[in-house]
Protein backbone atom coordinates (compact mmCIF):
# COMPACT_ATOMS: atom_id res chain seq x y z
CA UNK A 1 0.00 0.00 0.00
CA UNK A 2 0.89 3.22 -0.85
CA UNK A 3 -0.31 6.18 1.25
CA UNK A 4 0.31 10.13 0.17
CA UNK A 5 -0.09 12.80 2.96
CA UNK A 6 -0.13 16.59 1.80
CA UNK A 7 -1.16 20.12 2.92
CA UNK A 8 -1.33 22.93 0.91
CA UNK A 9 0.99 23.89 -2.21
CA UNK A 10 2.78 20.47 -1.15
CA UNK A 11 0.02 18.34 -2.66
CA UNK A 12 1.56 19.94 -6.34
CA UNK A 13 4.22 17.34 -6.51
CA UNK A 14 1.96 14.53 -5.04
CA UNK A 15 -0.65 15.04 -7.57
CA UNK A 16 1.49 14.41 -9.82
CA UNK A 17 2.73 11.10 -8.67
CA UNK A 18 -0.81 10.13 -7.77
CA UNK A 19 -1.88 10.40 -11.09
CA UNK A 20 1.29 8.56 -13.07
CA UNK A 21 0.65 5.85 -9.97
CA UNK A 22 -3.20 5.72 -10.74
CA UNK A 23 -2.56 5.50 -14.69
CA UNK A 24 -0.51 2.57 -14.00
CA UNK A 25 -2.35 0.74 -11.83
CA UNK A 26 -5.28 0.88 -14.68
CA UNK A 27 -2.74 -0.18 -17.22
CA UNK A 28 -1.62 -3.62 -15.01
CA UNK A 29 1.84 -2.10 -14.09
CA UNK A 30 1.71 -2.67 -10.74
CA UNK A 31 0.40 -6.21 -10.04
CA UNK A 32 2.07 -6.11 -6.21
CA UNK A 33 0.63 -2.54 -4.96
CA UNK A 34 -2.78 -3.24 -3.55
CA UNK A 35 -3.86 0.41 -2.72
CA UNK A 36 -2.85 3.89 -3.06
CA UNK A 37 -4.24 6.46 -1.15
CA UNK A 38 -4.03 10.40 -1.06
CA UNK A 39 -4.75 12.24 1.90
CA UNK A 40 -4.76 16.17 1.57
CA UNK A 41 -5.61 18.96 4.22
CA UNK A 42 -6.18 22.38 2.60
CA UNK A 43 -7.16 25.96 4.07
CA UNK A 44 -9.74 26.54 1.89
CA UNK A 45 -11.99 24.59 -0.57
CA UNK A 46 -10.91 26.66 -3.80
CA UNK A 47 -7.12 25.38 -3.28
CA UNK A 48 -8.85 22.22 -4.33
CA UNK A 49 -9.47 24.02 -7.50
CA UNK A 50 -6.52 22.76 -9.77
CA UNK A 51 -6.85 19.23 -8.89
CA UNK A 52 -10.05 18.50 -8.83
CA UNK A 53 -10.28 16.77 -11.99
CA UNK A 54 -7.95 14.24 -10.62
CA UNK A 55 -9.88 14.05 -6.92
CA UNK A 56 -13.12 13.80 -8.75
CA UNK A 57 -11.82 11.02 -11.42
CA UNK A 58 -10.31 9.03 -8.54
CA UNK A 59 -13.47 8.81 -6.76
CA UNK A 60 -15.36 8.19 -9.51
CA UNK A 61 -13.32 5.07 -10.43
CA UNK A 62 -11.60 3.82 -7.82
CA UNK A 63 -9.81 0.93 -10.05
CA UNK A 64 -12.16 -1.74 -7.74
CA UNK A 65 -11.28 0.08 -4.77
CA UNK A 66 -7.42 0.15 -4.99
CA UNK A 67 -7.53 3.50 -4.78
CA UNK A 68 -9.09 6.04 -2.36
CA UNK A 69 -9.10 9.97 -1.59
CA UNK A 70 -9.63 11.89 1.99
CA UNK A 71 -9.62 15.56 1.67
CA UNK A 72 -10.17 18.00 4.50
CA UNK A 73 -10.82 21.60 4.37
CA UNK A 74 -9.73 23.34 7.81
CA UNK A 75 -10.79 26.95 7.90
CA UNK A 76 -14.07 26.78 6.50
CA UNK A 77 -15.32 24.66 9.64
CA UNK A 78 -15.68 28.20 11.69
CA UNK A 79 -15.86 30.42 8.81
CA UNK A 80 -18.04 32.47 10.51
CA UNK A 81 -16.28 33.38 13.25
CA UNK A 82 -13.05 33.96 11.44
CA UNK A 83 -9.62 32.64 13.65
CA UNK A 84 -10.04 29.05 14.71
Amino acid sequence: MVLFVAGGIGFTPVHSIFREVRAAMSRGECPNLRRCEVLLVVQKRQHLDPFLNTLVSATENDLGGRTAVSVFVDSERGAAGGGG
